[in-house]
């Protein structure tokens, strides 16, 4: 299994990841009016040091190109649609914060269709590794449950800090809006952007569901029961607290986006306090919506926008695999769907996201009319939003 996955991970990394734009792409959907920069830093800790990349608007010099190769692992390379340590372009305001978080076994440069398309529309995202849950600590057998669980969340306050201090001098200076910031996730990623959100964990609910799961639900979350003990201490907690733990958040995030939200039984969801995106797609038997999404929509109290795509599984918000012999045929569906037409859900997903993230974050009201119901119009999708 780990050779396959090795395999996948040179044939992903190895080749372009570039993609002509559809001609049916919405507006919000196309690249926006910003060339994209990027840039690489380390956010130094004894214990847990986390590479993490920044995709924001740049303002190209004669002979600068949107192309980069980035470095994944040693030799590994993906190639993306942005300028090398660009230098940024003026804002009359600052650029609002959008903060990715990768699903498990991922990283930050599986969705750089997304990461550079909000970059482009005028904000600056950051992306970090989640040390001890990507793609390379799976094959290097550096897994780390506990670590995954207990600092997911603390990994993304981490980045806000790191914002504020490159708000202060530098290339950044003044350029960063951390008043109006965002979350952004998929999967595991997703619960770690709800708890940002407001969201407390909870192994008192978790454990109720597992000992009285909902049938035909496939069961891949009762496992972090055996962690709880591990999880508290690392949490700081002397034993594990009964019901809901505390939140780990910060006031000025102002909205949420989560696409195919991982493992809510162990969240306390009632309590998210910032209108939240959700994209799911209704065959996804890794994150099945009738265990995660629907009880997490019926949950909130705050705004929301729920976008199904129909018949779409779990990895249709991934990169779409590359034409290579080394996605064969074990790993292909790690890498696409059966039904949908990754750079089409991609287009939706991004169109979707962006208008949410401007209403939210700018105060678009021409985002906020094309996200009504009666304007959402694409084949395969249903679309609801709270009263």
């Amino acid at each position: 299994m780990r050779i396959r996955l090795l395999l996948l991970l040179i044939g992903l990394l190895m080749v372009s990841t570039t993609h002509a734009q559809r001609l049916d792409a919405p507006e919000f959907a196309q690249r926006g009016e910003y060339a994209v920069g990027s840039t690489d830093i380390v956010l130094s800790s004894p214990s847990r040091p986390l590479n993490v990349t920044l995709w924001y608007p740049a303002q190209l010099e004669e002979g600068e190109e949107e192309s980069r190769i980035h470095r994944a692992f040693l030799t590994l390379t993906v190639e993306g649609n942005s300028a090398p340590d660009a230098t940024p372009a003026p804002a009359d305001t600052p650029y609002p914060l959008v903060i990715y978080s990768h699903g498990s076994g991922g990283s930050r440069l599986v969705q750089m269709w997304l990461v550079e398309h909000l970059a482009s529309w005028g904000f600056i995202v950051m992306a970090v590794d989640h040390a001890g849950n990507t793609l390379i600590d799976g094959l290097t057998g550096q897994n780390d449950t506990v670590a995954t669980y207990a600092y997911r969340p603390d990994d993304l306050l981490r980045q806000i800090t790191e914002a504020e201090d490159l708000n202060q001098e530098g290339m950044f200076a003044g350029l960063i809006d951390t008043d109006n910031i965002a979350i952004v996730g998929h999967s595991l990623g997703g619960w770690t952007t709800l708890q940002l959100g407001g969201a407390h964990l909870n192994f008192d609910k978790l454990r109720d569901y597992c000992e009285n799961p909902r049938e035909d639900v496939r069961e891949n979350v009762c496992f972090l029961l055996e962690s709880e003990a591990e999880i508290a201490t690392a949490r700081g907690y002397d034993t594990p607290p009964t019901g809901n733990w505390d939140t780990i958040t910060d006031p000025r995030i102002q909205a949420i986006v989560t696409y195919a939200p991982y493992n809510i039984p162990s969240l306390d969801t009632s309590s998210v306090s910032v209108p939240a995106m959700v994209i799911v797609g209704t065959s996804d038997d890794t994150t099945p919506p009738v265990r995660d999404t629907y009880p997490l929509i019926e949950s909130l109290s705050v705004p929301y926008h729920l976008t199904t795509l129909q018949l779409a599984g779990h990895n249709i918000f991934v990169d779409e695999c590359p034409n290579t012999n080394f996605v064969t045929e074990d790993v292909y569906p790690s890498c696409s769907d059966e039904v949908w037409d990754m750079d089409r859900a991609h287009d939706i997903t991004n169109y979707m996201t962006t208008l949410f993230l401007l209403q939210h974050l700018k105060g678009d009201e021409q985002a906020s009319t094309l996200l009504q119901p009666e304007n959402i119009n694409f084949r395969g999708v249903e679309y609801t939003v709270s009263n």
